[in-house]
């Protein structure tokens, strides 16, 4: 039984998806395998949408877990994030899987552009993360599966990306290019609506932080890391569950008018959306941040120094992860924190 926790849906699991496509009756529907990891945790009702619009059911892997971790050290570099390890474990999984056609990771170069800044782009493991998850789909367990890996831009129209799509997914059925260009505009309007469901829970949650008159924990961090409990060792239901309300970055907005000077040139997607979070908690009466981050991870290790600058004198956590730790080292630290964070927050109260 799941433990009681304050802490918001996941956003992987959240937002309506468009009705499925009427199916080609004389012939079965082909299953899509998506890796829960990296850039498709978050995206998981983007491509939902877009596969059944275009006849196809998407076939999601398993939670991360010691088992898919173990699978991952087999194929990923050693040298690499946890995150990216974990999706080389979700790949072999999904290619063992009998229900499965094809596993379908795609090249995420960038998610929509910012007015004003620089770029958009994913993380480097991000984009590359396909060419060496490939490796995984030929795990001795059984028939190797293809690996469908298209390259896949916001910032280019629903055409370009359309296009790439139904290239890469000629190996398992023909699709025209506009019923494409449909999907995929589908999908965004789904992704859009799932922003909107986060943005209402976050501000649910303030409400409700405001009127109980005390502390909460804002996570920051990746999706990717901080939502997924095989990554994140569940340390954000413990925070719940030492009485903290606990706000998933994403259900804050997006604010760029906090990326001033030097931060308007952060072009990496996730480096923007959590500086502005920071920002945001930095300024707010009651919000006190958690930052999970991995061992190994290039962007954070640029993003840390100016995380802790703009968050100033305010209590701060900053956690990292790796596949080597276990919890109860974690908790001690959390709970150590949580006890400056009651002070702090008594201190300017009074």
């Amino acid at each position: 039984m799941r433990r009681r926790t304050r802490m918001a849906t996941q956003p992987d699991r959240v937002g309506p998806v468009a009705p499925q496509a009427e199916p080609d009756r004389d012939r079965p529907s082909p299953r899509i395998g998506l890796p829960l990891a990296l850039s498709s945790f978050s995206f998981l009702p983007f491509w939902t949408t877009f596969f059944r619009e275009i006849g196809m059911t998407v076939v999601p892997s398993h939670a991360t877990s010691p088992e898919c971790l173990e699978k991952a050290k087999r194929h990923a570099p050693p040298e690499v994030c946890l995150p990216f390890k974990a999706v080389c474990g979700h790949v072999a999984q999904l290619a063992a899987d009998r229900r499965v056609d094809a596993v379908f990771l795609p090249h995420m170069i960038a998610e929509r552009a910012t007015e004003g800044i620089v770029g958009s782009k994913f993380c480097p493991y991000v984009t590359a993360a396909p060419s060496i998850a490939k490796n995984a789909a030929h795990n001795g367990t059984g028939p190797a599966k293809p690996v469908l890996s298209p390259v896949v831009d916001l910032t280019l129209s629903n055409r370009w990306n359309a296009r790439r799509l139904a290239e890469a997914l000629r190996p398992l059925a023909r699709i025209d290019t506009r019923v494409t260009e449909r999907a995929f505009a589908s999908a965004l309007e789904t992704r859009d609506r799932q922003g909107e469901t986060l943005l209402q829970m976050g501000r649910d949650a303030i409400a409700r932080t405001a009127e109980s008159g005390k502390p909460a924990i804002v996570l920051i961090g990746r999706p990717y890391n901080t939502l997924d409990a095989g990554i994140s060792l569940d340390l954000p239901y413990h925070v719940a569950d030492c009485g903290f309300e606990v706000i998933p970055m994403d259900c804050l907005p997006f604010q760029p008018q906090h990326l001033t000077g030097e931060l308007r040139r952060m072009f990496w997607h996730y480096g923007q959306r959590i500086l502005s979070c920071i920002a945001q908690t930095a300024r707010t009466e009651g919000l006190y941040g958690v930052y999970l981050t991995s061992f190994g991870c290039g962007p954070d290790s640029f993003l840390l120094n100016y995380a802790e600058a703009i968050m100033g004198e305010k209590p701060f956590l900053v956690l990292e992860l790796d596949e080597h730790g276990s919890n109860g080292g974690y908790h001690t630290r959390i709970e150590a924190f949580l006890d400056v964070v009651r002070s702090d927050f008594e201190r300017r109260k009074g």
